[in-house]
């Protein structure tokens, strides 16, 4: 049986957990029905470049803590490549989704309703890794988060934390091209989700200033890779999807490749 903790501190300001309540569904569809590959290429593609990396700097059985965990998909993975998982999301429908993905696998985490910083006023046991996958741009002080982060791993434990690109036109110009087809749609059609959409707030994040913020909070970065050169609207692909897959193994690897609009960044707390 899973372990389910609650957590008595508050969510966020914005009610983070509120939003993504309403999302936990479609998170569990993503990696699991097969007529929505399309749409989750995006969300598959991260994971997998996420286990190439964990396999690449991460020891054998680990004690990872993947915080904003979401339908728990990640975390069984790793769970499944011998390291031990602490999940952590502001969002208990999304824990509820954890605890079903893992209970299909026959695998077990520690699960919590929470923050990263719930945690560390909990005092909690220190951490080998810590990931955070499509997180971050909802977090609005780095610096603090970074530095929460710093204090939960071991002297030497890695981080892997996944950003929108701010420097990257394809990102730009999605996040243009979906607000302005989500906005008329909310007002036609009254849908809350046309609406999140076209009012999200998530921010974008260049990746010099993530490197200095992270280096400024005790972190030596180890890789930035890049990933996503096309965009998706509804289950749509700019260029066509079949394109963005030779996209992503030929550009990944060249001059070229910080147009990317997504990048995840592996950083090493140093040691003391």
């Amino acid at each position: 049986m899973t372990d389910i903790e609650p957590s008595t501190a508050p969510v966020s300001a914005s009610d983070a957990g509120a939003f993504f309540d309403r999302y936990a569904a479609n998170w569990e569809a993503f990696y699991t029905d097969s007529s929505e590959h399309r749409r989750a290429f995006d969300y598959l593609n991260r994971q997998r470049q996420l286990l190439q990396l964990v396999d690449a700097f991460v020891l054998p059985e680990s004690h990872i803590l993947e915080f904003g965990c979401g339908a728990g998909h990640t975390a069984c993975q790793l769970i499944m490549r011998g390291h031990r998982l602490t999940c952590l999301d502001v969002s208990p429908e999304m824990i509820q989704a954890t605890r079903r993905t893992l209970d299909r696998a026959g695998q077990t985490a520690h699960l919590q309703v929470g923050q990263v910083r719930d945690l560390v006023a909990a005092g909690k046991e220190l951490f080998d890794v810590i990931v955070g996958m499509g997180v971050m741009e909802y977090i609005e002080d780095h610096g603090a988060m970074f530095e929460q982060l710093a204090v939960l791993l071991k002297p030497g434990g890695i981080c892997m934390l996944s950003f929108p690109n701010a420097r990257s036109p394809i990102r730009r110009l999605e996040r243009g091209m979906k607000r302005a087809v989500a906005y008329p749609l909310a007002l036609i059609t009254g849908k809350e989700r046309y609406l999140d959409i076209a009012l999200r707030p998530s921010q974008l994040h260049a990746p010099q200033d993530v490197r200095l913020r992270l280096e400024r909070s005790g972190f030596v970065i180890e890789q930035c890779r890049y990933l996503s050169y096309g965009f998706r609207i509804g289950s749509f692909w700019v260029p066509p999807l079949p394109i963005v897959r030779r996209m992503e193994e030929t550009l990944a690897a060249s001059a070229v490749r910080w147009l990317g609009r997504n990048y995840i960044v592996v950083g090493r707390r140093v040691t003391k």
